[in-house]
């Protein structure tokens, strides 16, 4: 088999990597690489070094879904993937989908493409999920790896993913593959069906359906040690600490007294660091605690503080594509798909823990009759009899619904095109496409004031019922017997059994948090190309030209449930942490505000490909590429890209390749116009007395209209070898470095106080201080204080990365059958984020942290792929590497941290197929894979923790360990 790849880095074995499991492939007459606009006219050979991978070898290991399968390759490792799921994940539109993030620069840095043609965004980030992407047709992925905005268009910085689909495919095939874990959990079953028919010689007609579902993991024990007794991570005084078997250590799930107030007998006092089991005073064990104020203990009786990692997924999806031959010079073709996708996490226990616990007064009528006892003895403080109360805190792993993450995605994509050819070399295209994505993103979720209100429980003075204080009783305590108070419709809530919650009592503390988004892109693209003929060239060979321009629109709007921009209030309530008092968004999470905005984009480019020198003394030949585009944003202005790539072939076996680029990223919808969205602020700040605490408040992050491109110079340069004297063998070596200035920084709001405390006072004003913004300093601000943290984006970092990607590939005939290998790989040699957090100066090559620490960015990843194929039956053999690092790379292990060491891990994947030459009248498989076969498991990678666990990196390990997916695919 013959597989032409202009432009990259070696010759493709993927058939002969699946032959004969996946059969043959026809040999392709002509192949458009990505790496340029240039087509293959001329036969020029891009200087951009561009991976490419038929879906053959993607489906080896990974049949349900070809975007897991690239997030695996090493230069996509990190990738977020739809088993991802969180809290947080609402605010960005992620939740469910498959976000590729080349070399981890940054998921809207990654340019994804169909065909050549932008695909709309399906979130607020400015990023694509590829589970649009119609897999079951693709035909190969070109995966550009260095600057692509000259001949690409803005946010190719880390470079660009085109998905190549099979427009001439004729035939039925159908796929059915269903899966399990070693835990017996993420079952998954995928059914797909795709056709092509041609009806007479000039129209051809594809099109294909998927269904695709998966079960989750939520809050409970799941048979892995790793997350069910996770490793968690607090700051205690200038170390971070890291506890394995990590609990909560002031919460059960029967309900913990942390402290007392009132109390003027020792009998009151001593119920400090008790729980009530069933109705009766017990210690409470609270493990090994490093300090007196730890969140997380070593063992003991609290709670499991985990959280749900992999949601449900149900995927339906839907394509066609018809084209048609008007003349050998014209075609018209027209395409249409629909997608949606359906998730559902079970994300986390309701915990009010730590300074957000309830104060319980006394008179709750649910009180255990022991307490009850106890504070009816009780004098009380001097002068104030009945004062006694107690903060309480409860894990409701049983007696509150959890916090449910849903998402519901639907995207619609009508696509119409014309494409033909003139005259002897030249061709053009011209499309105009709509895409509407539709995201309901909700979180089922906690009402902060009705979860306080139906806590703070009194008895009715004439029906003797208990009742919520705050619904009976007006602002100066006096009792009013209509029940007009300030939270009408309350229900009181016994926090004290061992029961769940009344129905009627959780469905008022509960509520869905929801957002519901439209983002639409309309686009407008035309390109031609061809090259000068033999009249006007250098005397090497053609001139190949082409320019195009585009325009698109995007915008985007997102409703939000009332609760979201409305105001907490603390008026006539008792017991509710003073921090949530004037928050913006009444729920305890998500809280998304309103969002509108558009952008407009027109765009012009034009490139050439002039070949300088052939069949000279050690010029084969010598081709120069040379691009430039302009760029108009209708929020800032002009931005002008470029590149130049020299191509010098010395000889059949030696090539050797540079380019220098200009690119560009355009801020993305949610760092333009997001209004403001509000989380829990758990910012950590300095003591005079050398320790450390953290804040009440809240974090606000805020959209920035004012936000300019982001600017890139890449370098490129690499050897393609191809010994003469090993035939078979092709090894690839590229070297980059990408300067990234006008960076858009999404600043912290950790980082803003860092920055604020060393005596950056830029961002001091950022930090609101009971309702006065800082001046100069942290110095001063008190345990005590509301502390609101406002961020936003702003053009002020630079960051740099530098690194080598490599591959090796090498096929020969060994024994009976046919061995293929395929080394794929990079190396990070340098990155530096502009020093924006004061905690992460030092060079953050091998920096993997999960939560805390410096991101994730391992020095050395990569991937090995060996296969034997004989007769009817293939075995094939994976090795994944990710390589040792630390949580801080600045950081000595047992001085700053305890556990910075991260190890390294190696994934061995399994494939076993088996052709069928006579299935069901056509030809067929049957095939098994073992993913993780050894079952590693992720290391412990964390620097940081607020009320949940974080062990490690979710997004770059294995979660799941080891599964089986068996399958059996038929074509006709």
């Amino acid at each position: 088999m013959k597989i032409q790849t202009f432009g990259s880095p070696v010759l493709i074995f993927g058939a002969a990597l699946a032959s004969p499991c996946f059969g043959q492939v026809e040999q392709l007459e002509e192949v458009v690489i990505t790496g340029s606009r240039l087509g293959t006219v001329s036969g020029f050979n891009t200087p951009t070094p561009v991976t490419v991978l038929q879906a053959e070898e993607l489906e080896v290991f990974a049949p349900n879904n070809i975007a897991d399968a690239l997030q695996e390759l090493p230069v996509l490792a990190g990738s977020l993937q739809n088993t991802t799921g969180g809290t947080n994940s609402g605010n960005s539109g992620t939740v469910g989908q498959s976000i590729l993030d080349l070399r981890g620069i940054g998921e809207n840095r990654t340019l994804v493409l169909l065909d050549g043609q932008r695909m709309g965004v399906t979130n607020v980030q400015n990023s694509v999920d590829a589970n649009i992407i119609p897999q079951t047709l693709v035909k190969r992925v070109d995966i550009v790896t260095g600057g692509a905005s000259a001949s690409y268009g803005s946010d190719a910085v880390a470079g660009v993913v085109n998905f190549i689909l099979d427009t001439r495919f004729e035939g039925f095939k159908t796929e059915v593959t269903a899966g399990i874990s070693d835990k017996r959990d993420t079952e998954n079953y995928h059914v797909t069906a795709s056709f092509g028919h041609r009806l007479g010689e000039a129209t051809r007609m594809i099109g294909s359906v998927e269904w695709f579902d998966q079960s989750g993991v939520g809050t409970k024990s799941s048979g892995r040690e790793w997350r069910d007794n996770p490793h968690a991570a607090f700051a205690s005084g200038t170390q971070t600490i890291v506890v394995p078997n990590a609990r909560y250590s002031d919460a059960s799930d029967a309900g913990v007294v942390r402290s007392v107030s009132g109390c003027s007998t020792a009998a009151c006092s001593n119920l400090q660091w008790n729980q009530f089991i069933n109705g009766q005073i017990v210690p409470f064990n609270r493990g090994i605690v490093p300090t007196a104020t730890s969140r997380f203990s070593n063992g003991g009786d609290g709670s499991n503080p985990i959280t749900g990692f992999i949601p449900e997924v149900t995927r339906k999806a839907v394509f066609m594509h018809l084209e048609h031959d008007f003349s050998p010079g014209l075609t018209l073709w027209g395409q249409g798909s629909f997608n949606d996708s359906d998730t559902l996490l079970d994300s986390a226990i309701v915990v009010p823990i730590n300074t957000d616990n309830y104060t319980i007064y006394e008179g709750n009528p649910y009180l255990p009759a022991a307490v009850a006892a106890i504070f009816a003895a009780d004098a009380g403080a001097p002068g104030a009899a009945g004062s006694e109360s107690f903060g309480f805190s409860r894990a409701f792993y049983n007696g509150l619904d959890h916090v449910m993450l849903k998402g519901g995605t639907e995207t619609l994509r009508i696509a119409l095109g014309a494409k033909g050819t003139f005259g002897n070399n030249w061709s053009w295209d011209a499309t105009g496409s709509r895409q509407d994505s539709h995201q309901d993103l909700d979180l089922h979720n906690v009402i902060v004031r009705n979860l306080f209100a139906a806590a703070d429980v009194v008895t009715h003075p004439v029906t003797n019922q208990p009742v919520c204080r705050s619904q009976w009783y007006n602002a100066a305590g006096t009792f009013v017997p209509a029940g007009t108070g300030f939270d009408p419709g309350c229900v009181p809530m016994d926090l004290f059994s061992n029961q769940e919650a009344s129905r009627a009592a959780n469905n008022y503390v509960m509520g869905d948090n929801t957002a519901a988004i439209d983002i639409v892109q309309d686009a407008l693209d035309a390109n031609l190309r061809g090259n000068l003929g033999d009249n006007f060239n250098l005397g090497a060979g053609p001139i190949s030209f082409a320019l195009g321009a585009s325009h698109r629109r995007i915008e985007a709007e997102r409703k939000v449930d009332a609760r979201s921009s409305g105001f907490i209030s603390a008026t006539n309530l008792r017991g509710m942490p003073t921090r949530f008092n004037n928050r913006i968004g009444e729920y305890w999470y998500y809280n998304p505000q309103p969002l509108k905005g558009e952008v407009k984009v027109t765009e012009g480019y034009a490139e050439i490909g002039v070949p300088l020198l052939a069949n000279k003394p050690a010029v084969q030949a010598l081709d120069l590429n040379l691009a430039g585009r302009s760029t108009d944003y209708s929020q800032s202005g002009v931005s002008n890209t470029w590149k130049a790539g020299l191509n010098w072939t010395v000889n059949d076996s030696v090539r050797l390749r540079g380019t220098l680029s200009s690119d560009i990223r355009a801020p993305s919808l949610l760092e333009l116009f997001d209004p403001g969205s509000v989380v829990i602020g758990r910012s950590s700040f300095p003591s005079t007395t050398n320790a450390q605490f953290q804040s009440l408040g809240s974090n606000v992050a805020r959209g920035n209209p004012d936000l300019s491109p982001e600017e890139a110079e890449t370098t490129t340069f690499g050897i393609v070898l191809k010994p003469a004297f090993v035939p078979g063998l092709q090894i690839s070596v590229d070297y980059y470095h990408i300067d990234i200035s006008n960076a858009i920084s999404a600043i912290g709001a950790q980082q803003v106080v860092d920055l604020c405390a060393s005596g950056d006072i830029l961002y001091c004003p950022r930090i609101v201080v009971n309702g006065m913004p800082l001046v100069n300093s942290t110095a001063g601000v008190r345990a005590s204080d509301v502390v609101d943290v406002y961020t936003s984006g702003v053009n002020i970092r630079k960051e740099n990365y530098e690194g080598i990607d490599f591959e090796i590939a090498y096929s020969a005939n060994l024994g009976p059958g046919t061995f293929t290998t395929r080394l794929l790989g990079y190396q990070l040699r340098d990155y530096d984020n502009g020093n924006i957090a004061v905690a992460c100066t030092a060079g953050l090559v091998g920096s993997i942290s999960g939560s805390g620490g410096c991101g994730v960015h391992p020095e050395w990843i990569a991937q090995a792929n060996f296969g034997y194929s004989w007769n009817n039956f293939g075995v094939n053999w994976r090795q994944r590497y990710i390589d040792s690092g630390k949580v801080n790379p600045a950081w000595t292990e047992g001085v700053q941290i305890n556990i910075n060491n991260v190890p390294s891990v190696t994934y061995t994947d399994l494939n076993f197929g088996y052709d069928i030459e006579n299935l069901f009248g056509g030809k067929g498989k049957v095939f098994l894979n073992v993913t993780n076969a050894f079952d590693e498991t992720p290391p412990v990678a964390t620097a940081g923790g607020t009320t949940f666990a974080t062990t490690t990196a979710n997004g770059l390990y294995d979660v799941i360990g080891r599964r089986y997916l068996m399958g059996i695919q038929a074509s006709f």
